[in-house]
């Protein structure tokens, strides 16, 4: 591998990516992409992945080849690799010839199958709450991403970070706002519902939603979709929202 070749990570432009991104799996991919892109010289290509580890969800990852993304998805479900074990420890994990750490055999062996004999993850600094993330580099000469490569490595994994971290704060609001708006959804069918039910029965809001649980139970149902039905009978366009 021809390191002096390689193009300057401050060239990379993550933040420039997230704006242009829509969705934060299409950030990942595309931070991805452009890290191989920047640590490819000629006729040496380097393939990149970015695993993010968080506490109380799925792993996520990505990647600039489906090679590796089936190898961070096989950390992730085995909980061990490279990537993982960069992002936990907070310090730079080889794996490869010769291997730093013996316990990888396993993804050793998917490495080689994947046409790949050396790598090397670097841990992409995240603040706590955010969980722990690596930028993984796959070659397929095994004395690849050494010495000024690996430096290469370790810059793209800093210029990475807040641009990443950013996009994962977006992730979090985007999915309180999602859950909002299901919840207001859900809400508003029940109420419509309840209405109907008051107005037929004679009786209290109260009275109409047990009725509707009541329902929803003996039919094993979920609760706002018995509440869209009965509204569904009166508009077919069904319940909205008054945001919308």
């Amino acid at each position: 591998m021809e390191t002096d070749r390689l193009s300057p990570p401050e060239r990379v432009d993550f933040l420039d990516l997230l704006i242009t991104s829509d969705t934060l799996p299409g950030f990942l991919r595309g931070a991805a992409e452009e890290a191989a892109a920047r640590l490819s010289a000629e006729g040496e290509p380097v393939h990149c992945g970015i695993l993010v580890v968080r506490e109380r969800a799925a792993d996520l990852f990505a990647g600039s080849a489906e090679a590796v993304m089936a190898l961070d998805e096989a950390q992730g479900r085995t909980g061990g690799g490279p990537c993982r074990e960069a992002a936990l420890r907070q310090e730079r994990v080889r794996a490869g010839c010769p291997p730093l750490h013996g316990e990888y055999a396993n993804h050793l062996a998917r490495m080689a199958a994947a046409g790949f004999r050396c790598a090397l993850a670097v841990p992409i600094p995240l603040p706590a709450p955010l969980g722990a993330a690596a930028l993984g580099a796959y070659a397929a000469a095994p004395d690849a991403l050494t010495s000024a490569g690996a430096a290469a490595v370790t810059q793209l994994a800093g210029a990475v970070s807040r641009p990443l971290a950013l996009a994962l704060r977006l992730a979090e609001a985007w999915d309180r706002a999602a859950d909002l708006a299901a919840a207001m959804e859900s809400r508003t069918a029940i109420d419509l519902a309840a209405g109907v039910i008051m107005a037929q029965s004679s009786c209290t809001q109260s009275e109409a939603v047990d009725l509707l649980k009541s329902a929803s139970a003996s039919r094993n149902t979920k609760l706002r979709d018995i509440a869209k039905q009965i509204v569904c009978r009166f508009d077919p366009a069904g319940p909205t929202t008054a945001f919308n």
